[in-house]
């Protein structure tokens, strides 16, 4: 078994692959939360535009 390194290969390959999922999901909360500040800050100035009218 050890010697085709079927065992290794394959938890390596999880291992990978969850990896990059955990990166993703990372990648897209920090997208998430980027673009709701954004938006936030929008709507504050636009908030503020009204106000000085």
């Amino acid at each position: 078994m050890e010697a085709r390194g079927y065992p290794g290969s394959i938890s390596g390959k999880s291992m990978v692959r969850s990896g990059l999922i955990g990166v993703a999901v990372v990648v897209v909360a920090t997208a998430w939360q980027v673009g709701a500040l954004s938006a936030d800050e929008a709507t504050m100035e636009v908030a503020q535009l009204q106000d000085r009218d």
